[in-house]
């Protein structure tokens, strides 16, 4: 129904009547709403909608925003539920957020993929490392069994360090040595180390260490005592 105005001055007389246009009034009441939303005539929020009624109007929030359409604040998406995947980043926007896949993956946020930097030899691992994909990443490892040792990123061949019983087994400790003793291999590819003495194998006296290592070019000699390799 339409709402009763008052009518004194008779037709043709524009009256208000909670906020309603009275200009076409007959028989005392008011034929024609005012759109408060078209006229701007409301409170509602600049992040909020004016929806027009009959004799009113009513604000509710647009999405991305909370609260009663009069007053709206940004909804934190982030840290809520969201359609950003396991393996991306959410940011939160003003009304919105935005979802980017972290490194090792592809996609657009919302799906995304594991990339796999082997097949697309998209990696950092030495030409004589094996590398492996791994979920968002991958990993290097030396070629042991050719004799490469090292951190898969770098590798190198310890040419007979590998018989020490000290270090042998400790591809850390032999890379290290290794990188220490290039400079004085005569050639990158060929040159190599022989053992020439053992003392747990040869004996302990110093003249016997003498006549197995003397007069045989470069010598390295390693030690182990009370738990130092020196």
């Amino acid at each position: 129904l339409d709402e009763d105005c008052v009518h004194t001055l008779g037709v043709g007389h524009s009256f208000e009547w909670n906020d309603v246009s009275c200009g076409s009034c007959h028989n005392f009441t008011c034929s024609e709403d005012l759109d408060e939303c078209v006229g701007n005539n409301h409170d509602c929020s600049k992040n909020g909608i004016c929806t027009n009624t009959h004799g009113s109007y009513k604000c509710h929030c647009t999405s991305g925003y909370s609260g009663d359409g009069r007053s709206c604040a940004d909804i934190d998406e982030c840290s809520l539920s969201n359609e950003c995947d396991s393996s991306a980043t959410c940011q939160n926007t003003d009304g919105s957020y935005t979802c980017s896949c972290m490194n090792g993956y592809t996609g657009d946020g919302k799906t995304c993929r594991d990339v796999d930097e082997c097949t697309l030899n998209s990696h950092d691992c030495d030409a004589n490392a094996k590398c492996s994909n791994t979920p968002g990443s991958f990993t290097c490892q030396c070629d042991h069994n050719s004799g490469y040792y090292g951190d898969g990123k770098t590798c190198s061949v310890h040419r007979g360090l590998d018989d020490s019983s000290i270090i042998g087994g400790d591809t850390s400790k032999m890379s290290q040595l290794n990188s220490w003793l290039n400079s004085r291999l005569q050639s990158a590819s060929k040159s190599y180390w022989k053992r020439c003495y053992r003392a747990s194998y040869n004996g302990w006296n110093s003249e016997t260490f003498h006549r197995h290592c003397d007069d045989l070019g470069p010598t390295v000699t390693i030690i182990r005592a009370h738990g130092y390799i020196f």
